[in-house]
């Protein structure tokens, strides 16, 4: 019969602590993370917890080092996603634009994929009038 995921995690934590205890303080962090709780979360970092691992410990240090900044990812809903969305598609428009000799024409080509073309002063001035 084959075990489940959880059968095989209670498995492997019977067969050594240091383990059991890693897993437990990474599933904690976890935990808050989720539930956005940095004041637990922070509790956990610097607790440091015993019997975990030597790189658990490592990890505690750099996440109790990086805290403010940890602080903020909690505060605040940013993200840099959209960003990084916006980067790729360049990416992609240069590999196919790859040729272009005029950087006019490059960039003009970035701006109609981001619909961000400016309107033609000539026009404004047509509708002003």
């Amino acid at each position: 019969k084959p075990m489940t995921e959880t059968e095989v995690i209670d498995y492997l934590e019977t067969l050594d602590p240091t383990l059991t205890a890693t897993y437990n303080v990474y599933q904690t962090l976890l935990f808050h993370s989720q539930r956005n709780d940095f004041d637990a979360f922070k509790h956990v970092v610097e607790s440091m917890p015993e019997g975990v691992s030597s790189l658990m410990t490592t990890s505690l240090k750099t996440l109790k080092k990086h805290l403010p900044r940890i602080e903020n990812t909690f505060k605040y809903s940013f993200s840099n996603g959209p960003l990084e969305g916006t980067i790729n598609k360049i990416k992609v428009i240069k590999r196919v634009a790859y040729g272009y000799r005029s950087f006019w024409n490059f960039k003009h080509r970035i701006l109609v994929s981001f619909n961000l073309t400016q309107k033609s002063t000539s026009a404004i001035a047509d509708r002003a009038a």
